[in-house]
């Protein structure tokens, strides 16, 4: 399993603005899902530059990054959020509250 990099800012300002609620710090939650695996993939010029080419897409540069990391490394993105879900561009995405 795998995130983008900047889930973890994501992640983090939903929390402070109380959008969502976690049991435990972004931080702590950060350590123990890489200790457990998960690899982080940071954001790179191509990602980027894929980022900034998403037609039609959300202004959010977050949402932006985040899709983009997983069209370039080819992986699933499991996410809420509905501009991504409702997204008319080619994303491998799942519904994370189904």
């Amino acid at each position: 399993m795998s995130n983008s990099a900047i889930s973890w800012w994501e992640i983090e300002m939903l929390s402070l603005k109380k959008r969502i609620t976690l049991n435990q710090t972004t931080e702590s939650l950060r350590n123990s899902l890489i200790h457990s695996g998960l690899v982080e993939i940071p954001a790179d010029g191509s990602i980027g530059i894929s980022a900034a080419s998403l037609n039609e897409f959300s202004g959010d540069a977050a949402d932006r990054i985040i899709t983009a990391t997983a069209m370039t490394s080819g992986a699933l993105l499991l996410t809420a959020d509905r501009k991504i879900l409702n997204w008319s561009g080619t994303c491998n995405c799942h519904d994370a509250r189904k």
